[in-house]
């Protein structure tokens, strides 16, 4: 099962409740935008359209990607279609805005002078999608296309050397892409990435759950705690190691004061500790990840790529760090 299979399923079940003539409109393959297409619903004589996200699972972090990419694509009709939405995140949803529909039919539409809410439906099966997602591998490869989309263009053997990993992991990785249509054939021997954001965004959605718990190395804390207070300052980082998350958008935007100190690293944990004079504590704000990416592509010597610190901002599901995600070139 597929993402358009759950629309398929929600519709008709909408349909169903509504008595309203629903239909899913694909984007044009000239249309690069970062959703995943239309919901079209014919209403007094017209037809309503909204810009729709399809997703397989809803949470807190899904919420936060979607409240960022409805503002900063400046959607006013924004729908989300998925089997299943808790009634907090419902809530949440319509306290932003943003229209559902859920695998029972279940919805909340508002859009120039419609207005649609059908509740207390329930799921008469459990919808379960094959998960055909990428692997961590596929994520880092991902990760360094959307950073340079024309890595497509070289031999597999030289893409393998720049990222450190096999040829056949970009074989299977690009197939997926090809599968996917974020990556097309355009003559016997050119390759060429399309629908960048929207891939950006699922690259979003996927790497903390696939990608980054394979990173981790360890919690630690500062062997002095008043350390703390200056550290971006006062620590001076050493051998491609680079601040993430809140400490690298402090440095990129000077509008948030960091609680959480993320570190990328391809450093031994026992340099680490000499370096940085740091003990290892698993409920330290000190997270240490080792690096999956070259260095060329770190957005200052101190700072990590600005996709993947807006990555980390947006999955911290924190008020305050979704707000300075808003301030970086993503």
């Amino acid at each position: 099962m597929t993402e358009d299979y759950f629309a398929q399923i929600a519709l008709e079940k909408f349909t169903q409740r509504s008595g309203m003539l629903a239909r899913w409109e694909e984007l044009l393959p000239n249309q690069f935008d970062a959703f995943d297409g239309y919901l079209a619903i014919e209403w007094q004589g017209r037809v309503v359209h909204f810009s729709t996200e399809i997703k397989s699972k809803v949470d807190r972090q899904v919420l936060g990607l979607l409240l960022v990419q409805k503002e900063r694509l400046k959607i006013e009709y924004f729908v989300l279609i998925a089997p299943i939405i808790t009634d907090p995140l419902k809530m949440m949803l319509r306290e932003h805005k943003i229209g559902y529909i859920d695998g029972a039919g279940n919805a909340y539409l508002q859009a120039d002078g419609l207005f649609i809410q059908i509740e207390g439906n329930k799921n008469e099966k459990p919808l379960k999608p094959k998960t055909g997602g990428f692997t961590a591998k596929g994520l880092v490869i991902i990760f360094h296309l959307l950073e340079n989309p024309d890595l497509v263009l070289l031999p597999y053997k030289t893409i393998a050397q720049k990222i450190g990993v096999s040829s056949d992991t970009i074989s299977e990785t690009f197939a997926q892409l090809k599968e996917k249509r974020f990556l097309v054939q355009i003559d016997a021997k050119q390759l060429k990435m399309i629908e960048m954001e929207k891939l950006k965004t699922r690259w979003i959605e996927t790497y903390p759950d696939i990608l980054k718990p394979k990173q981790h190395v360890g919690n630690f804390s500062f062997v002095h705690p008043q350390i703390e207070q200056h550290t971006l300052k006062n620590i001076k980082l050493r051998n491609g190691t680079v601040w993430g998350s809140e400490p690298a958008a402090a440095l990129l935007t000077n509008y948030l004061q960091p609680q959480i100190f993320t570190l990328y690293t391809t450093e031994t944990t026992a340099a680490l500790m000499r370096q940085y004079r740091l003990v290892p504590n698993p409920k330290g704000n000190i997270e240490v990840y080792k690096k999956f990416w070259n260095d060329d592509l770190d957005s200052s010597p101190n700072t990590a790529p600005e996709l993947l610190v807006y990555a980390d901002l947006i999955n911290s599901q924190d008020g305050r760090n979704i707000d300075t995600a808003k301030l970086l070139n993503i």
